[in-house]
């Protein structure tokens, strides 16, 4: 998105991967923001590391920078998990689209990040969220895996609220998403009245992989 932002023009190529978007208009800019963001989704952990890093050095920034600005540091992450109100859960190692790993691969991104986070805060991780959490993204099998993997709840994207019936599927909870894009008081007040999902969803109370 950075990169989008700053130029006029990408031309990039990458391992038979070619790019070319020009960046005149928001237009152009979004329309090439979800391009790539399409392409990204579906890429396997071993192709889409070294493309970004690639992607990044070609325009004069590195994947790491991005990560050091961006994300919170272990020790920030210690204190915050020492406070009372806050439940530290876990996203995957990598976020990448669960849908698209094979079972090894699923296993180790929901296992590793479990123990990776619980090593590093003292504590045990019952709760996880999954990467992208829509229906590309999140279906029956990562239920089923998250349910056996020792978790006690997961969460997707769905937005909508929690119901008495989502104590039947606690590997498929629904949660309100704030961006900060477009949101006001008003859009807020009317997120947390439930009445857009309710008509989003024609009125159904537990979504699942509809």
């Amino acid at each position: 998105e950075d990169i989008i932002m700053k130029n006029e023009r990408i031309d990039f190529s990458y391992n038979g991967i070619s790019l070319a978007y020009t960046l005149k208009t928001s237009q152009e800019r979004e329309k090439a923001f979800f391009d790539l963001r399409s392409r990204i989704f579906g890429m396997e952990i071993n192709v889409l590391r070294p493309f970004l890093e690639n992607f990044c050095l070609a325009h004069k920034t590195s994947l790491q920078s991005y990560t050091d600005n961006l994300t919170m540091s272990w020790e920030q992450i210690r204190k915050l998990a020492k406070d009372p109100l806050v439940t530290i859960g876990s996203h995957t190692l990598s976020h990448m689209n669960m849908r698209f790993l094979s079972p090894d691969s699923l296993a180790h991104e929901i296992t590793g990040s479990k123990n990776r986070i619980g090593a590093a805060i003292g504590r045990s991780i019952h709760h996880f969220s999954y990467p992208f959490g829509n229906y590309e993204a999140a279906g029956e099998r990562e239920f089923d895996s998250l349910k056996a993997s020792d978790y006690q709840t997961a969460v997707t994207t769905r937005n909508t609220h929690i119901f008495p019936e989502h104590a039947d599927h606690l590997y498929c909870l629904p949660r309100i998403g704030i961006d900060g894009n477009n949101e006001t008081i008003a859009h807020f007040d009317l997120l947390m009245s439930g009445a857009l999902s309710a008509f989003q969803y024609l009125f159904k109370r537990v979504i699942t992989t509809e």
